[in-house]
């Protein structure tokens, strides 16, 4: 069985995530981001009652000038998301359609509650664990026996035509 389908984005997405605050100044922003050194790439930006609005990519941080530009200015709108109870070979697909490689990880019963972000780097790390504890499973054991002890004889399940 393919790992992808048997294991759900609920169970390798990162649950802490920095998250932007609509209508943050983006110098500030840039400033926090540089003394927090969160390795974090793709950033949901969410209103005051805490609702994906869209999303910023670290790239896109730095590639704004000084200006005192909003987010409002510069996010995407239409951010590609996933669900904590889909099977990552759906999300994998989804990557590969779109060309995204992190989406944030929303609610179901609520689309725009961010729960979460998922990355290409997290599905590759639970692709890895799989293949570790499948080799694992695996591993022919070696058995030695003591010196002058013979194996049991395997018993025979064979009919016998001539009885």
């Amino acid at each position: 069985m393919d790992p992808l389908e048997v294991l759900f984005v609920r169970q390798v997405m990162r649950r802490s995530v920095l998250t932007l605050q609509h209508g943050s100044n983006l110098r500030g922003l840039l400033q926090t981001l540089n003394q927090a050194g969160s390795a974090q790439r793709l950033f949901p930006v969410i209103d005051a009652n805490g609702s994906l609005m869209g999303v910023l990519t670290r790239k896109d941080l730095r590639n704004i000038d000084d200006r005192a530009a909003t987010l409002d200015e510069v996010i995407k709108r239409h951010a590609v998301t996933a669900f904590p109870d889909e099977p990552l070979r759906v999300v994998v697909y989804r990557m590969a359609q779109t060309g995204f490689t992190q989406m944030p990880v929303v609610e179901r019963q609520d689309s725009r509650k961010v729960v979460g972000i998922i990355s290409l780097a997290d599905l590759l790390q639970a692709r890895a664990r799989d293949l570790e504890q499948e080799h694992r499973r695996q591993r022919v054991l070696s058995l030695r026996l003591p010196f002058g002890v013979a194996p049991a004889p395997v018993a025979s399940n064979r009919f016998d035509s001539s009885t």
